[in-house]
């Protein structure tokens, strides 16, 4: 996954990293990612100021939003108005249903390793907005949980 996300929002022009926040030059002036996070109780608003958070960067940034939703409900997406398909979640419990316990395996995909597989599935996960993208973790439910 973290190939994947760093491939797609990798800049050539970088010129500091470090693991929460790199300074990107475009024209001269310096752009900065940063990495926020939200957390606390159940019912606390946390869905609610997450995507107040992403509509305010996709308003007033140059650059694109990353969305992640960590929460088992997923509902981040019903506040961004994007259409989720699948989730993390739902790409794990696929791919436990699927493994061949002979080999270890992914049954249905001759030919495709699981990493190539999990990269595939991932990068069909994420949805692409204008101005923001929304990867959503999701969470089973039931055994195991």
């Amino acid at each position: 996954m973290r190939r994947i996300l760093a491939d797609k929002y990798k800049n050539p022009r970088k010129s500091v990293k470090s693991a929460s926040s790199a300074v990107y030059q475009k024209k001269g002036i310096a752009i900065m990612t940063v990495t926020i996070a939200l957390a606390g109780k159940g019912g606390t608003g946390k869905t609610t100021i997450a995507s107040m958070f992403v509509k305010y960067l996709v308003e007033n940034s140059q650059g694109r939003v990353l969305a992640i939703d960590a929460d088992p409900s997923a509902n981040l997406n019903l506040a961004l108005g994007l259409a989720l398909e699948q989730t993390i979640g739902d790409i794990r419990e696929e791919m436990l249903a699927q493994v061949n316990p002979l080999n270890g395996s992914i049954n249905g995909s001759p030919g495709m390793n699981k990493y190539d597989y999990l990269d595939y599935q991932i990068e069909y996960a994420l949805v692409e907005g204008a101005r923001v993208d929304l990867l959503a973790m999701g969470g089973p439910e039931g055994p195991g949980c």
